[in-house]
């Protein structure tokens, strides 16, 4: 009897070891931590929202398998699943971010275009601004050159017909010339 007690107590305990649920399950315990840490990441839960909800969904599905007490590759699954959907978060936040950061770049390059193009825009209008009052100035100097020109051809033209008509009249005058100077013959003269 004795033997067959100890079988029983031994069968006992053998099921009652059998039959509880152990208290803790590393890998529930390591996505846990995981998702823990990207939930604290404001660049994750910023820029991935809908993978870190993913992961939630997953590690709720991990924690409630492990509580039903299911087998322990269902709960290892989904524990992993979840590290993996942690992870995919992060990475996509990561790319998320670096697209933000290029999508920056690209518009600062841009921003800084448009600042040349408009620099580069001024100064030509400054040059023709600059050529166009050198081209009035040059105008305005040949209409002066022009002016006393023409004054100085008045002049010539005055200066030449004074000079006929003097001429014409040392003709009237039968004017010689002499060594000295003229030699003028009045005739008429009171």
């Amino acid at each position: 009897m004795t033997t067959r007690l100890l079988t029983l107590v031994a069968l006992t305990a053998t099921l009652a070891a059998c039959s509880t649920v152990p208290d803790r399950n590393s890998d529930l315990d390591r996505a846990r931590g995981r998702f823990n840490m990207a939930q604290r990441d404001a660049q994750v839960v910023t820029l991935a929202p809908e993978e870190l909800n993913l992961a939630r969904t997953t590690l709720e599905q991990a924690q409630s398998a492990w509580e039903k007490g299911q087998p322990k590759a269902t709960v290892d699954h989904l524990s992993y699943m979840t590290a993996q959907r942690v992870i995919l978060a992060q990475e996509t936040a990561s790319g998320r971010a670096a697209q933000a950061v290029t999508a920056n770049a690209a518009a600062e390059r841009d921003k800084l275009r448009l600042a040349q193009r408009t620099a580069e825009a001024d100064l030509a209008h400054q040059r023709l601004a600059e050529s166009e009052r050198s081209n009035a100035r040059k105008t305005n100097e040949l209409a002066q050159a022009d002016a006393a020109a023409k004054q100085d051809q008045a002049r010539i033209d005055y200066s030449d017909a004074r000079a006929h008509a003097l001429e014409l009249e040392l003709k009237d005058l039968s004017a010689k010339k002499t060594e000295r100077g003229f030699v003028v013959t009045l005739g008429d003269v009171l």
